[in-house]
This record gives structure tokens, sequence and C-alpha cells, in this order.
């Protein structure tokens, strides 16, 4: 059965970007385009890993992941981000108990890479 990921990102070009990418890898993807979206998703779906942006426009990915790791403490996330600087991004990730972390721009051989090792 495929591995499923939602993914969270208030651009549509990065949905798109991450859609094609991980579809082809044979994921099962979700997307979502804000908090609120993605919670809903999260409350009727379970997935194996949360791709997440920083800033979204009804909140932060941060937001999100807290709130699923105060029901799932395993949950598997990773933190994008293209305000944060790579200090700011490695402390935020730490604190929220996220396993990798982006800056924009990313290399997506490098997040392919990263979400099937976090997934093996």
């Amino acid at each position: 059965m495929a591995k499923t990921l939602l993914i969270v990102d208030d651009e549509a070009s990065m949905r798109k970007l991450y859609s094609r990418v991980f579809s082809s890898g044979g994921y099962a993807v979700s997307m979502a385009a804000s908090l609120t979206e993605a919670l809903e998703l999260t409350a009727a779906n379970a997935f194996d890993l949360i791709i997440t942006d920083f800033n979204l426009g009804d909140g932060e990915g941060t937001e999100l992941i807290r709130k699923l790791k105060r029901s799932d403490k395993h949950t598997k996330a990773v933190l994008i981000s293209g305000s944060l600087t790579s200090e700011e991004l490695l402390e935020t990730a730490a604190r929220h108990g996220i396993q990798a972390c982006f800056g924009k721009p990313f290399n997506s051989e490098e997040l392919i890479s990263t979400v099937s090792a976090l997934l093996a």
C-alpha cells in the first residue's frame, strides 16, 4: 500500500510541484492550501508524513504539527520555509519535534531522499 503524504502550502505552484514529484514516486498525496484545510483533512484521514510550509495564509505549519503531535507524538513531519533563516528553521524544527526542514529554494532530490528515509 502506498505511503500517504499530506502536503500543506498556500502557494498553488508549490502544491503542483509537490504533487508531481511525490505522485510520480508512488506516494498517495493529499493537498491542503491552508491550516484550516489541513486540520480538516487530518481529522478525517491518517497520514504517514506531513510536509508543511511554515507560513500559511491562516496560520503556521508548526501549529498543525503541534496539534497532530498532541494526538500522536510519533507524527512525522518536514517543515519548509522561505522566510526563516537556516538557524531559525533548525531551531523551530527542533522545538516542535520536526524530523527535517528545508529552506526555499530547496533541492527536490534531497527532499525526496529525506521523505523516503523518514518513511523507511
